[in-house]
């Protein structure tokens, strides 16, 4: 046995365990492993798988999720990597440490941390930047712009999309000429931007795989079993980050791969990784799908959000007839508000989070059904947005303009637009404490007049209504004295109203021809 210190290490922060191989492999990650089993207070208990990072060097990453000490041993084949012992001390958590990113059991539609903090997610999508890393460009600043604007997760892809022309970088892959060769270069990449998104306290949203289209059939890949492998590989390298989130893949529909292939992935994912269910917690791991309202894996037993796209493709026939199977997904809605409203509000019956992590890009068409459709503009992005969180959802942003440095949804180029203004009013506005957006629900059934008017209540409590195009709307309000302000979304300026008197309809208005809020909340009412 190789005998190891006691080593202090904070609750939720990564320790790392490096070994050394003894034994000849001709390629050591399909022919060696270890793993540790760690033993904690009352009977705690998680087995984790290491991998292999070059050469003669494997590494086993653990991070303690409760008080106390945990001793491990490890095991392998292999005579370097078996029989390493040691204890590990939970020490104080650092500073901004809260835990893993879960779907809250108590809350179903929303999401929380170990430490019991709320996490509110607001998405960048940066697909391409392991090709901006590896070429030390600007990727930094992307994180860093989406942090200071309230944006709370990145989306990227693990093995980017080898023949993408909207980046000037050059392409990367996990892998070298086959399935079985790893590129470690790209995944010493990844590392980087995982621990610099972990440092700026934003989650990273990993997406393994990635829909093939036209040039790219069989780069992204290989045999069932070496797409196993690389799914495990990506867990034993990652999950151990509090920080880091599953989504299989991209547009699942169009990856040639049924329901049997994902279904056997999703379960790897839910059953292999050991901070997968933390006493009913489970983390996040979802699925993304084609355009379309409904989600797609309602029966399936590992997701634990939702990922849907549903926004300015609404209308577009692409690839395959996706629309043919369900009437419904015909129905066109005219406005952003109705369309970010309707993909949440069609999907709450999962009782699961629901994201709409694709519904229209800054800088691209508004409708690409209508051929010359102008860009998505700045108010309609906003409504959009706020059509989604109203309705209890959340989404994930990005921008398709393309500039000299490239398209930055590919590129990961901060270009700090108008639109991001708005999704830091946005995102203050849910996080300043004043609201408990985990006990609201959808209550659009309350506006009795007004045009695209919705409601998010906490029965009794507090009332979020969102007018999108102004004007006069009537309201049915229980019994109570309800303080009232109205927010302009545009500068995020306050104005108070008088107190509004419950028990019966009630008729407000704000300016008309432009989208506001109103926030109503009982007297002597405070979130917790």
């Amino acid at each position: 046995m190789h005998d190891r210190a006691t080593t202090e290490v904070p609750r939720w922060a990564v320790h790392e365990l490096a070994l050394v191989a003894t034994g000849q492999y001709t390629n050591p990650y399909t022919q060696a492993d270890v793993s540790a089993t760690f033993l904690g207070p009352d009977g705690a208990r998680k087995t984790v798988a290491g991998f292999w990072d070059g050469g003669d060097q494997f590494r086993i990453r653990f991070t303690p999720t409760i008080e106390g000490e945990w001793t491990y041993a490890t095991r392998s084949a292999d005579p370097g990597l078996d029989g390493h012992i040691g204890t590990l001390r939970r020490a104080a958590p650092v500073a901004g440490e809260s835990g893993f990113v879960r779907r809250d059991p108590d809350h179903p539609r929303h999401f929380i941390r170990d430490n019991g903090d709320r996490h509110f997610v607001c998405g960048q999508t940066y697909y391409e930047i392991l090709r901006n890393a590896l070429a030390d460009g600007g990727w930094r600043a992307a994180i860093d712009g989406s942090s200071r604007r309230g944006m709370t997760k990145v989306r990227l892809l693990v093995h980017p999309v080898w023949d993408n022309p909207h980046t000037p970088y050059p392409p990367t892959a996990p892998f070298g000429d086959d399935h079985d060769a790893l590129n470690l270069a790209h995944w010493r990449a990844l590392d980087t931007v995982v621990a610099y998104l972990h440092a700026r306290g934003m989650v990273a949203d990993l997406i393994p795989f990635a829909n093939e289209g036209a040039g790219r059939e069989g780069r992204l890949f290989g045999t069932r079993a070496q797409d196993e492998r690389y799914l495990r590989y990506l867990i034993a390298r990652y999950a151990a980050y509090p920080h880091a989130i599953w989504c299989l893949t991209n547009e699942w529909n169009y990856t040639g791969k049924d329901r049997d292939y994902w279904n056997g992935l999703g379960r790897i994912a839910r059953d292999e990784d050991p901070w997968g269910d933390e006493a009913g917690r489970r983390r996040v791991l979802t699925i993304h799908q084609q355009t379309r309202i409904d989600w797609q894996w309602g029966d399936a037993d590992w997701p634990t959000a939702l990922s849907v796209q549903y926004g300015v493709r609404n209308g577009q026939r692409t690839k395959t007839d996706e629309w043919a199977d369900d009437p419904a997904n015909q129905a066109r809605y005219p406005h952003g508000d109705d369309w970010g409203n309707a993909s949440v509000v069609h999907n709450l019956r999962h009782r699961l989070p629901v994201v709409n992590d694709e519904y229209g890009y800054i800088g691209e068409p508004s409708d690409k059904s209508a051929p010359g459709s102008p860009p998505l503009g700045r108010d309609k992005h906003r409504c959009i947005l706020w059509g989604i969180y109203v309705a209890g959802g959340y989404a994930a942003a990005g921008d398709k303009t393309t500039y000299a440095d490239g398209r930055p949804y590919m590129s990961a180029a901060w270009h700090d637009t108008a639109e991001y203004g708005d999704i830091e009013r946005l995102a203050r506005f849910f996080t300043n404490g004043e609201l408990a957006p985990w006990r609201m629900s959808v209550a659009n059934d309350l506006v009795q007049s007004g045009e695209r008017v919705y409601v998010l209540a906490e029965p009794g409590q507090q009332y979020l209504i969102y007018a999108a195009n102004g004007g006069p709307f009537t309201l049915a309000l229980p019994a109570g004295d309800y303080a009232a302000r109205r927010y302009d979304l545009r500068t995020g300026a306050e104005t108070p109203l008088d107190v509004i008197q419950g028990d019966g309809t009630r008729t407000f208005s704000v300016p008309a021809g432009d989208d506001w809020v109103v926030l109503l909340t009982r007297m002597g009412t405070e979130a917790t």
